[in-house]
């Protein structure tokens, strides 16, 4: 008996690494991830990636800039919106519609009328707005920063995706329909993505729970959760 119980024990040893939770960090930004039931875009995402590759994760929540770091430097996985190219890419997750809410009084057809005005983003997001150099682009550190500074009249636009905007309209009892039309300017995916020691095994496992979780319209119904986008709800 004392044999057996002696067994166990370095069975447990040796093999509770493999059963040890993969860690993955999410952006703090809405609806990403969100402060009571439901608990946002992230959680649920990973929650249904466990059930289909039998995998446990261990979400942790950082600022953006931060999340990008530490993906960098090891063994974590993360939901990001832009591509990095020291990352590995898994999957795409979903198409993002990019934009930028203009503050009242501001008209805007196309990017290039923000030409000579200060349009907000969070901190490393909406890169097309690098392209144009005119525009006076300013870091901020949440999209409810952004929104407050847009509404206070110190923006004259606001940068981010329709569902990230269209929370943030949602909170403050706001409609699209309350400021001028929202100039489009680009699409990009959201993507899976893994630190660079993360091996080729793992990789495979989970892109192939993603093209699952795609078959049977959970990534859509995620989408249909959380999307806020022009609609007015």
């Amino acid at each position: 008996m004392r044999a057996f119980f002696l067994f166990l024990a370095l069975m447990a040893a040796c093999c509770g690494s493999s059963l040890a939770a993969v860690p993955v960090l999410l952006i703090d930004v809405e609806p990403m991830v969100l402060p009571g039931n439901p608990p946002g875009y992230g959680p649920d995402f990973f929650a249904a990636l466990g059930q289909e590759t039998g995998l446990e994760f261990e979400t942790r929540v950082q600022p953006a800039a931060r999340v990008l770091a530490e993906l960098r430097q090891g063994q974590q996985l993360g939901l990001l919106p832009e591509v990095d190219a020291t990352l590995q890419r898994i999957a795409p997750v979903l198409d993002i519609d990019l934009m930028i809410l203009p503050a009242a009084g501001v008209h805007a057809g196309k990017i290039a009328d923000f030409s000579g005005l200060r349009v907000g983003r969070v901190r490393g997001g909406c890169v097309a707005l690098l392209q144009l150099p005119e525009v006076n682009v300013y870091d901020v550190n949440t999209p409810d920063q952004g929104m407050r500074m847009l509404r206070a009249g110190r923006l004259d636009g606001f940068c981010s995706n329709s569902t990230v905007l269209g929370w943030q309209l949602k909170k403050s009892a706001l409609r699209w329909r309350d400021f001028p039309p929202a100039v489009a300017i680009g699409k990009q995916n959201l993507w899976l993505m893994a630190g660079p020691d993360v091996q080729p095994a793992m990789l495979a496992r989970l892109r192939a729970g993603v093209e699952v979780m795609v078959r049977k319209g959970r990534i859509k119904a995620l989408h249909d959760k959380y999307h806020m986008g022009m609609d007015d709800k």
